[in-house]
This record gives structure tokens, sequence and C-alpha cells, in this order.
């Protein structure tokens, strides 16, 4: 498990150096970004910080936001990646697109 200690004291500088997309992480790391800025999503068990990260293209041609991510599953948090609103599926692989 990932946990926002081990993030503060790890070399990394940022959340996507030190976690890789499916990672479980601890509460404290999903309370941290849902405390620095008002969430884009929130709910019991699904967080999009309140910031885009990026753009990605979308299957319908279109370029939308993508969020960073935690997904809450059978009571353990997960980071998702970046994912476009409302989703938990990673956008900055680019594969997606072509596999669907």
């Amino acid at each position: 498990m990932k946990t926002l200690k081990g993030w503060h004291e790890s070399d990394t500088r940022t959340l996507e150096d030190y976690l890789q997309v499916g990672d479980e992480v601890d509460v404290d790391m999903v309370n941290y970004f849902r405390d620095i800025l008002p969430p884009r999503s929130d709910l019991s068990n699904y967080l999009q910080v309140g910031e885009p990260y990026s753009i990605a293209q979308a299957k319908d041609g279109n370029c939308y936001s993508t969020w960073t991510t935690f997904h809450s599953e059978s009571g353990k948090w997960y980071y998702k990646g970046h994912c476009f609103v409302g989703e938990t599926t990673n956008r900055e692989d680019w594969e997606w697109i072509k596999n669907g």
C-alpha cells in the first residue's frame, strides 16, 4: 500500500512519480487530495481532484479534461490515474483509444 507519509518521505516530486495506476493507497492520501482543493467529484467511494490534470482525446474524437482519480472498492482505496469525469479508466494511456 502506498501512503501519504511514504510519498512525503520519498524522493519523488510528483504523485505520478510515486504512484502507478492500480496502486492501493491509504485514506490519508485520499483525504489529502480531498482537502487541498474543492474536489471535481466527491462520493463516498470516488474522488476526483479539483483541478484538471491534462486533456485526452475520447473515442468520439473530442478532447476532454482528465482528473486525478481515486476509487474505493471493498473498503480499499486505489489510484485510478487520470480519468474523464465520472470514470475510473486512466486516459493518459493512449492504447485504450485503439483497443476500446
